[in-house]
């Protein structure tokens, strides 16, 4: 018989807008997550609150020998429950396990192949003006990434101007994904789309808001590549968008659905023929480090958009800096108690 649970507490990070869950074992191990609160995407504190309070009775004596355990125990206290306290304790429990089996998260959650090694990054550029972006770009380069990210949120044509200046100055070479979030006219998409197909683009994300399966479908022949991320957060929409062929791509926020439920939406992804990116949603430390053991865990192909809030208490595997996330040789998440 494995250790026992005997506490779990579930705590504000000052200052920002997230949680942190912490759960020991009789045998003196702590293992955490992070739950991400985020307007529009994830639920507000309190609602997070409301939804944990269950959790310790859940929890409390429960043995946590292995991975199976593990499972067990996140589908039993987290039924129903928001997809970011999911990813909360789904950290937590597989730090623990990690801890327990001396094996990075990466490791547990990997099929028999194992993870991968490391994994590749996108950079996301965040300059507003020509001398910023262009800054930025060498900057960038310099340190080695070659997929790029860049939002255009409108108004339209401004912001395709900014993305004509950010392929100018990356070259053809360059990988350049751009986020629309929604933000495109629908009835103006399909021609600006096509403007934007002559920039050679990996994809466009989310052109336009609210857009049915159908919709998608009928944005597919502008000649760029679509990529589905926030439309598709709700389980019922990852369904819909799956069986409609929505997009080319699927952007997966282990975040905003829980870890072992992004696991499983790679593989129905996959299984169809649709490319993954793994992404991060500005969590700190813990959030970016289960979000990276995914991603190494599916060894996705695709370069992860995997980036913290701020650099303050990153783990060196973790720089946001470098072009590549490499698997961390430390157990469970791989953050140490004062990061995160």
């Amino acid at each position: 018989m494995g250790p026992r649970i005997v506490s779990a507490e579930l705590e504000p990070i000052i200052g920002d807008a997230g949680m942190i869950l912490s759960i020991w074992t009789d045998d003196g191990v702590r293992g955490r997550g992070e739950a991400v609160t985020r307007a529009g995407f994830a639920p507000p504190l309190a609602a997070l609150e409301a939804a944990a309070r269950g959790l310790p009775g859940a929890l409390l004596g429960r043995s946590l020998a292995d991975l199976a355990e593990a499972e067990a125990l996140a589908e039993d206290a987290c039924e129903g429950a928001p997809g970011p306290l999911r990813f909360a304790l789904e950290g937590a429990l597989l730090d623990l396990v990690g801890q327990r089996e001396g094996r990075g998260v990466a490791a547990l959650l990997a099929g028999p192949e194992g993870p991968a090694a490391a994994i590749e990054r996108s950079a996301l550029l965040v300059g507003d003006d020509a001398d910023a972006l262009a800054g930025e770009i060498e900057a960038l380069r310099a340190a080695g990434f070659g997929t790029f990210k860049i939002k255009a949120r409108g108004p339209w044509p401004a912001a395709q101007g900014r993305v004509r200046r950010a392929r100018a100055l990356l070259g053809p070479e360059a990988a350049l994904r751009v986020d629309c979030n929604g933000s495109m006219p629908a009835a103006d998409a399909p021609a600006l789309l096509g403007a934007l197909a002559e920039l050679d683009l990996d994809y466009v994300e989310e052109p336009v808001a609210g857009l049915a399966p159908a919709g998608w479908r009928a944005l597919a022949g502008a000649g760029v590549r679509l990529a589905i991320d926030e439309s598709a957060t709700d389980p019922r929409a990852w369904r819909a968008a799956l069986d409609g062929d929505a997009a080319a791509v699927v952007i997966v926020k282990p975040a905003f659905v829980g870890l072992l439920a992004a696991r499983q939406r790679i593989a129905e992804a996959r299984a169809r023929g649709v490319e993954v990116v793994i992404t991060s949603a500005l969590e700190g430390a813990l959030g970016v480090a289960a979000a990276a053991h995914l991603a190494l865990a599916t060894a996705t192909s695709a370069p992860a958009g995997i980036s913290a809030r701020a650099a303050a208490w990153l783990p060196a595997w973790l720089d946001r800096q470098a072009p590549r996330i490499t698997a961390p040789t430390a157990a469970g998440l791989g953050v140490a108690g004062g990061e995160g």
